[in-house]
Order: C-alpha cells, then sequence, then structure tokens
C-alpha cells in the first residue's frame, strides 16, 4: 500500500481546493493512503473533505499565550520534534508539500521520505522544488499578469495527478441535516429562494464596500422575491451588521450564527452567492451552487477563481489590477469599477445558466468590466472566458501563448488552437497594423532571450570539453562568462517584464542545483539553457503566427 503525505498548513480555501488533487491521487491508486497535515486553525474543514484517510494537526497555536507574556522556544521545538518523529514513524512513500515555507522545507528533509513533490532542504540547507509544476506554482507570483492557471491545477499537476475536470468536493450529507432545524428556526419555507451574501474576505482590503453589497442584495431580492441570508465568520459581525443595516429588503443575518457543517448546508440551500474571493465562494463551487464573485485589488480570477462549470467572475478594467500581492495599492480605485447594477445583473446570469439558458451580454453592458464564466478546457483545466469581448492587452494574447507553451512542455500534447480559439472568440481587436507593430516588438525580446539561452548553451559545451581534458582553470573562465550570460537573461527579464516566466524559472532552476558534481552541474545548466532557448522560441513563433493574422 502507497502511503502518500500532503502538508498544506494554509485556509480553509485552500484545503478545499486539494480535493481534486485528492480525488486524483486515489483515482490512479485506490489502496493508496492518504494523510493530510493541516493547520489547527483550519483543519475542521478537513472533516468534511472525502478521500482522506488520516488527519495530522499542526498546532502551534498552543504555544501563543493569550496573556502576551513569552513563548518557549524550548516548548515549540518539543513540539515540532515530537511531530516529525511520529510522522516519520508512518513511512511515507511519498511527501507532497503544498505549503512552501520555510518551516514545511526543513520538515521535507527531516521526514526522510523517498519521493518529495514541492518545496524541501537540501542536506546542505539549500532550498530545493523538484516538481516544474510546484516550480511555477512557487514563483507564479513574480509574473501573475501573465499566468492562466488555477491553483486547483497547479495543485494536481504538482501531485503528480493530470486535471480531469474534477470539481471541488464536499460530503455535504450531515450539513444537510444539520441545518434542517435552522431553516425552520429562520422561517425558511421549503422551494423558498435564498440568496447567499458573504461580504467578508481574508483581507480587508480585497472587500467591495459594504453599502454597494446591500444595493446589490437589495436588487436581486427584488427581482427574484427571494430572502437574502448574510454569511460571514463571528470575526466579520460588525461588517456583516454594517450591510444588514443599509438593506431594505428582508434578510437573515447569519455572522456567526452557523457552525462550518451549517454554513456548508446553507451555501448549498441559496439560489445563488454573491461573494468575494473567499472560502465560502469554494464551499459553493463544491456544492453546486450558483457564484457571482467579485475579484479586487490582490484577488485574481485565473489563480483563485471558483473551480466549477458556469461560474459568473467580474474583475475591473483598470491596468494596474491585479495588484502585484507584495504592494500596497495608493487609491483602490478598483473597488468602484464593480456596481451594485453590475452584480445584480451578473447573479441573473448565473441563475440562468443554472436553468439551462445561455447567456446573453450586450456589448454596452457591464462598462469598465470584465464579465466572465468558468469552463473547464480540452485539457481538463479551468479556464475563463468573457462573456462580452473586449480589446485584448498584452497579457491577454502572451498569457494564451504562455498556457500553451507550459502544457505542451510539461504535460503533453494540446490542439494547435489551444491559444488561438481562446483568442478568437473572447477578443475583438484594433488595427491590424498595431496589432503587428505590438507583436514584432514582443518578438524580437523573445528572440533576444533565445540567442542569449543559446550563447550559454554554447560556452556549456566548451567548458564540458575543458573539464573532460582536465583543464580546470579554463572551466573556471567558462564559469565567470555562464554568469554574464545568466546576468544578461535576468536583466532581459527585469527589462521586459512579458519574458519573467522563462526567466524566472530559469533562474529557480539554477536555484534547485545545490552542490554537486562539476560534471552534473555542467548537464545540468545545459538543460536549463536548453529549456529556456527552446521556450523563448516556441513563443516567438507564435507572435509569428500572429502577427501573419494580423496582415
Amino acid at each position: 500500500m502507497k502511503k502518500i503525505l500532503i502538508l498544506n498548513f494554509t485556509r480553509i480555501g485552500d484545503l478545499i481546493q486539494t480535493t481534486p488533487l485528492l480525488a486524483g491521487l486515489k483515482e490512479s491508486d485506490p489502496s493508496c493512503e492518504i494523510t493530510l497535515v493541516g493547520n489547527v486553525s483550519f483543519i475542521g474543514i478537513c472533516n468534511n473533505l472525502p478521500n482522506i484517510d488520516k488527519l495530522e494537526v499542526f498546532d502551534v497555536k498552543q504555544f501563543i499565550n493569550a496573556d502576551g507574556g513569552s513563548t518557549s522556544i524550548l516548548d515549540v521545538y518539543r513540539y515540532l520534534d515530537g511531530l516529525v518523529k511520529r510522522l516519520k514513524a508512518g513511512k511515507y512513500d511519498m511527501l507532497i508539500n503544498l505549503s512552501h515555507s520555510n518551516l514545511t522545507a526543513v520538515m521535507g528533509r527531516m521526514l526522510e521520505i523517498p519521493d518529495v513533490r514541492g518545496i524541501y532542504s537540501t542536506d546542505d540547507g539549500f532550498k530545493v522544488i523538484n516538481d516544474p509544476w510546484l516550480m511555477y506554482f512557487s514563483s507564479l507570483l513574480s509574473f501573475r499578469h501573465y499566468n492562466t492557471f488555477n491553483l486547483v491545477d497547479l495543485y494536481q499537476l504538482g501531485g503528480g495527478v493530470k486535471p480531469k475536470a474534477r470539481g471541488l468536493l464536499i460530503d455535504d450529507k450531515k450539513p444537510q441535516e444539520d441545518i434542517k432545524g435552522l431553516l425552520e428556526e429562520l422561517g425558511i419555507a421549503e422551494g423558498e429562494k435564498i440568496i447567499g451574501i458573504q461580504a467578508g474576505a481574508s483581507m480587508k482590503e480585497r472587500r467591495w464596500p459594504s453599502e454597494k453589497f446591500a444595493q446589490a442584495a437589495d436588487m436581486i431580492s427584488e427581482r427574484w422575491g427571494a430572502k437574502v441570508a448574510l454569511f460571514g465568520a463571528g470575526s466579520e459581525k460588525e461588517l456583516v451588521d454594517e450591510v444588514a443595516s443599509k438593506m431594505r429588503r428582508p434578510h437573515l443575518n447569519l455572522a456567526g450564527r452557523t457552525t462550518l457543517e451549517q454554513l456548508i448546508g446553507m451555501v448549498r440551500r441559496c439560489s445563488v452567492l454573491v461573494t468575494n474571493d473567499t472560502a465560502t465562494m469554494h464551499i459553493a463551487a463544491a456544492v453546486g451552487t450558483p457564484i457571482a464573485a467579485l475579484f479586487l485589488v490582490h484577488a485574481y480570477a485565473a489563480e483563485t477563481g471558483p473551480y466549477c462549470e458556469g461560474a459568473v467572475v467580474l474583475e475591473p478594467e483598470i491596468s494596474c489590477f491585479p495588484c502585484m500581492h507584495s504592494s500596497k495599492c495608493p487609491h483602490y480605485a478598483c473597488l468602484d469599477y464593480i456596481t451594485p447594477q453590475h452584480v445584480a445583473d451578473a447573479a441573473d446570469i448565473c441563475i440562468g445558466m443554472k436553468n439551462g439558458k445561455a447567456p446573453e451580454v450586450a456589448d454596452s453592458a457591464f462598462p469598465g468590466v470584465r464579465v466572465m464564466s468558468t469552463f473547464f478546457d480540452e485539457a481538463g483545466m479551468l479556464d475563463l472566458r468573457l462573456l462580452k469581448k473586449a480589446l485584448p492587452g498584452d497579457r491577454d494574447i502572451l498569457g494564451r501563448m504562455y498556457r500553451y507553451l507550459f502544457v505542451r512542455t510539461l504535460t503533453g500534447s494540446v490542439s494547435p488552437g489551444y491559444w488561438r480559439n481562446p483568442l478568437e472568440k473572447n477578443f475583438r481587436y484594433g488595427p491590424k497594423e498595431d496589432a503587428a507593430t505590438w507583436g514584432g516588438k514582443e518578438q524580437a525580446a523573445f528572440r533576444k532571450l533565445a540567442e542569449a539561452a543559446a550563447e550559454g548553451i554554447k560556452t556549456i559545451g566548451r567548458a564540458t570539453k575543458d573539464y573532460k581534458k582536465g583543464q580546470i582553470e579554463k572551466v573556471k573562465q567558462h564559469g565567470h562568462e555562464l554568469a554574464g550570460i545568466d546576468g544578461k537573461i535576468e536583466m532581459a527579464g527585469l527589462a521586459n517584464p512579458e519574458l519573467m516566466p522563462i526567466v524566472r524559472l530559469f533562474t529557480m532552476g539554477k536555484g534547485n542545483m545545490g552542490e554537486t558534481s562539476i560534471e552534473v552541474m555542467l548537464e545540468q545548466t545545459k538543460m536549463l539553457y536548453t529549456k529556456a532557448k527552446v521556450a523563448a522560441e516556441l513563443m516567438a513563433g507564435m507572435l509569428e503566427e500572429f502577427i501573419g493574422a494580423q496582415k
């Protein structure tokens, strides 16, 4: 029996997003045993997640003194040492580390598991990520504007599971039982329409304003003759109370009043959920509730959008969106781009699609907003389609090309139209001359990167020959030449952000090598230059095709 250990110390939504990975692991080996280690603050959701055979709790929260007293480092060490020893005793065959932190990197080394996916430390203290998809996942924030892969798909691919349009999974039998009494208490009759509102979010700055949520909730309630259920944790009660105070229509303030199981059951009972990027959104995706999701500030639907068919996503059409995670926005202008009218109309589209109605969005609708729906593509991965055609930006065009590049090179073949067709279906173009001029400029940048990588390959070839001849001084000289080439590649990425997906994975690959023999290092470095060259040439080739289509 294969024993698999998964480390995921992140939040409730992230844990729900692991369920397609868990299902895929069980599908490929039904007899495998999966143990998940989760943070004590969020692990309660795991009781409702299928395909977990054993749970281990990571609980350093116990060492935080409520009275503000100092924490005993010795006690923390003893706890961590005991946890590692207990996990080592499990004699696991595979470790999938989905928490890319220094702590889990050290744990990845100490557990001595033969097959490690994700970050771990070497004997020399170097941090290494040995799976290409988890390397991509770890570095994507440096090029997120060009990323189109959902976190759920990266989890699956990093764990060795091929996406097959598996949705998120939650066992909702107990939640359905748990809400019977609550529905009766709230006076909700069988068949009565409920509109769910999740106004909170893990980061305050990502929250759409409370008065806008109240206006949207009133509009939807009036259109559908429905009651409104305001969801929220106890910590969000003040916010939810604020939304409730600004509403005109009948509503139920459930902030802090539901257990996790009752929340799952109530979300399942809703006709639609209007939400920020939240764990409640992922619950709705898992139980099949239509979703109208707002992505603002740092939240980006390409990365963490609802992993299901037919959700409607709204994003502001503003050049600075999404913010980089490390940045603090000076204006938060995007919060005003999406209006209550937009959200109410998005909810109508959601409910219509659930009832089999094809979405129809006029060109004049949703001004200043991208309105999209979720679907699974030919590779079995989540994607977004525009419900109203828009003018493409360089991110849109290059993002499609990068998606094709990484799926083709890391996963397998996809059709030639994998990058072209979404561009043709989703976008309308301005003057063809402008598009061709832009394409030529981008093509030149990728070709320059390919030339630098080719220079690296030639230098590695000379270094390898000199090493075999025992001419170590010449090898050292070639090392200096390679450092110059690497600097040239890194500078190309800084000067041209559109190159960063290739450049960042190249530099991460260099860092992954750690301490090794000269011969192995030369071979690994040659492979990295070759991958960068092939990727840059493939991007240049797609741009050539794009330019040709504009003539």
